[in-house]
This record gives structure tokens, sequence and C-alpha cells, in this order.
């Protein structure tokens, strides 16, 4: 029997430790070698408990990134990418959720901003979907 908390423990020490774009692209090698291994049964357990441990280390850490301006970074490209997918898929919340964090909404006296973690979701997130469009404009001829 697969140790699935021990696969979603090792995805999230791959991705955080992930510093170099080599190190990002063997870590997205990885999980999708691991999710070929998995039944769809196993991969959603992976998730949840995936998201569990992200809940964990983010009520851990809480630290803002206040000083990085996500919205202006995106500029032109926040209206061409779904934010309700990145929301809904690397983040498991609302797309509220994630619109508070890139336009800096203050809630309850608090500007909202992303996490480290989250923000390192957040490329991942955006590095995944480039490469997907990237590969799709290729097929088409």
């Amino acid at each position: 029997m697969k140790d699935l908390r021990k696969i979603a423990e090792e995805m999230m020490e791959r991705m955080f430790g992930a510093d170099t774009e080599q190190q990002v692209q063997e870590t997205k090698t990885w999980m999708h070698e691991q999710s070929l291994q998995l039944t769809a049964e196993e991969r959603a357990e992976v998730g949840r408990i995936h998201r569990e441990l992200m809940a964990e280390r983010r009520k851990k850490r809480g630290e803002k990134r206040t000083d990085i301006n996500v919205k202006e970074l995106l500029g032109d490209a926040g209206e061409v990418i779904s934010m309700s997918y990145i929301a809904k898929h690397y983040f498991k919340k609302d797309r509220t959720w994630l619109y508070h964090r890139i336009n800096g909404t203050v809630i309850n006296g608090s500007k909202s901003a992303f996490t480290d973690d989250e923000l390192k979701i957040f490329r991942f997130a955006l590095e995944e979907i480039g490469a997907k469009v990237s590969g799709l404009s290729v097929s088409i001829h």
C-alpha cells in the first residue's frame, strides 16, 4: 500500500525547495510521474492531504508579502488569465479570495496579500498555464 501522506509531504518539500528553474522543472516531472502511478482515488486523497498540509503551513507562517504589487506585475495579462481557474485549481479557494490578494483589498483593517508560499504556488500556476498555452500554440499548424 502506498503511503499517500508521504507522497503529499514530499510534493510540498519539492515545491517549496525548488529555487532554480531546473529544480522547478524536475519537480514538475516528478509530480507528473507520481500522478501516473496513482489511481484517481489515490490522487484525490493526495490532493486532500496536500490541501491539509498547505493550510497548516499557511497557519504556521502567516506572513504576508505586502511589498509585492501582484496586480501591477500582472498588467494586461491579468485580463487574459482566468483567475477563477487559478483560485479553484491551485489554491482550492474562490476567485474572491484570490482577487483580494491581487488587489491588496483591506479587510478588517488588514491589507490582503500573498504569503511567500502562496506566491510560489501562484508562480507555479502561471508557469504551468503558460506551458499549456505554449504547447497548444505549437500544435496548431
